[in-house]
């Protein structure tokens, strides 16, 4: 789920530490977005798409949610 997803990315920003390297691999769907910030390049955001994006959204690559 998207909660899920989040709450693993947030963990893993929270439990990093300098030096650290970390490798994700995810096997889904991703999608691209309307890019409203202005930050790509390309016009596009990327996006992890969860089993619950209808309900509650898809993953976007510059959520703040992430930062620590």
């Amino acid at each position: 789920t998207k909660r899920n997803i989040e709450d693993s990315f947030l963990h893993l920003a929270k439990t990093s530490k300098k030096g650290d390297f970390n490798f994700l691999s995810f096997s889904g769907h991703g999608g691209q977005i309307a890019d409203i910030s202005g930050d790509e390049e390309s016009g596009f955001d990327s996006t992890i798409i969860p089993v619950d994006a209808i309900a509650n959204g898809q993953v976007v690559d510059d959520d703040s949610t992430f930062t620590t």
